[in-house]
């Protein structure tokens, strides 16, 4: 039997990090911060492209896209498949650490640029599409400073948009958003018509499933997956199992454990 073929679409973060940080063309990357953003640039530099075009086999290099618009605000881009806790924390952290290095010594803290950290996220619990976050005081409501944003998008959220609705009916952001989340190439297709820098978004996702690089990277983060869902399974079935064993010293009835675990009773006596 043939293996059906992958479709890598933008919820992998080395698609992402080729298409949106590709020095030689930065349509894409202009189009992100145009719809994300609502600033349109002409001048808009890669600072880690030199890192995204290291191939998947170096394993340690895991770095977001990071790029500075001509007015000096730094931009990282990051994709999220797992949303918690600690991705803010990592977010915030990352950001102070670059904001050090903006300074050199007995320079002006006036030169201290701008940071915006943007989430691509797969998951997690969103209040609205997109999210905002500054240095906010709570009780006037008032801005601090916007030298830290950091901005949150439901990806799903668009996504479900464009299942639901007309394409027509879309408005340019949603699509764009909504690309992230698809499934297959019809879909990408579907989203992309009409707009030009679209199109050239879509032709790129289709180039680069064809490859070696991106393809390694996938399969490779893939059976990563795949070992760790199988690590947590056998590490809940040795909890589940050593329950049993203390339930079973405590003479409990194999009826009750049975019905409590959700094992079989043949189950349970081989654990005997």
């Amino acid at each position: 039997m043939i293996k059906e073929k992958i479709y890598i679409t933008l919820k992998f973060d080395l698609m992402v990090k080729r298409i949106f940080g590709n020095d030689k063309d930065k349509e894409p990357i202009k189009k992100l911060i145009k719809e994300i953003l609502n600033i349109e640039t002409d001048k808009i530099k890669i600072l880690n492209s030199e890192m995204i075009g290291i191939p998947y086999k170096d394993k340690r290099i895991i770095v977001d896209l990071i790029v500075e618009l001509e007015d000096k605000t730094i931009i990282a881009i990051e994709i999220n498949t797992n949303v918690d806790d600690e991705i803010i924390k990592r977010n915030i952290y990352y950001m102070c650490k670059n904001i050090s290095k903006d300074l050199g010594p007995n320079e002006s803290y006036t030169k201290i640029k701008r940071h915006i950290q943007i989430n691509f996220d797969f998951e997690g619990k969103h209040r609205s599409g997109i999210e905002r976050y500054t240095l906010y005081d709570k009780n006037i409501k008032k801005e601090l400073s916007d030298v830290i944003e950091i901005i949150r998008i439901d990806v799903p959220y668009f996504t479900k948009k464009c299942y639901t609705n007309n394409i027509e009916n879309l408005d340019s952001l949603t699509k764009f958003i909504g690309l992230f989340g698809v499934k297959t190439r019809e879909e990408a297709k579907r989203l992309c018509e009409g707009d030009e820098c679209m199109e050239k978004i879509y032709k790129k996702i289709d180039e680069l499933n064809e490859d070696e690089d991106v393809i390694g990277a996938y399969d490779y983060e893939l059976d990563k997956k795949r070992l760790a869902i199988g690590q947590r399974e056998l590490g809940m079935k040795e909890a589940l199992n050593k329950t049993v064993l203390n339930m079973l010293q405590e003479n409990t009835p194999i009826d009750f454990i049975s019905k409590v675990t959700g094992l079989s009773t043949l189950e349970i006596n081989k654990l005997k």
